[in-house]
């Protein structure tokens, strides 16, 4: 859990928080919460921030940057407290990205196979009925 000012500063963070990200508290203390998201999902959150503050609520898939530098794929559910501070729970979301790869990658290995079963019930076709020219 990440509790964020309107400046987007993090106020405080649960010990899961320093478990998942590797960051000690006083670490997140010299921190905004965009210091810890990937790049290419910068312009995207700030938009999505006006949508928080309108709406009071916001649900978003990002990769995060823990102390070790590789980025984790992660769920957050944001909501305005309303006394100025914004609460994030963060979810790790690390194995459902690779079930979902892997279901992806064995959809497509499934309609490859059926694509070669059509082909050669199409060519078994062909050669009956050219089969049945010849005689």
């Amino acid at each position: 859990i990440f509790v964020i000012n309107q400046s987007g500063a993090l106020d405080s963070v649960n010990p899961m928080a320093t478990k998942l990200l590797g960051y000690t508290e006083d670490e997140y203390r010299q921190m905004r919460l965009f210091d810890l998201i990937t790049p290419e999902h910068q312009d995207r959150l700030t938009e999505k921030f006006q949508m928080l503050v309108e709406r009071g609520n916001l649900l978003e898939s990002i990769d995060l940057i823990p102390k070790s530098g590789l980025p984790i794929p992660v769920e957050i559910n944001t909501v305005n407290l309303g006394n100025g501070l914004y609460q994030a729970i963060v979810w790790d979301i690390t194995v459902r990205k690779r079930v979902e790869e892997h279901l992806a990658k064995q959809r497509d290995r499934a309609e490859e196979k059926q694509v070669v079963a059509v082909g050669l019930e199409h060519v078994r076709m062909l050669a009956e009925r050219n089969h049945g020219v010849d005689e």
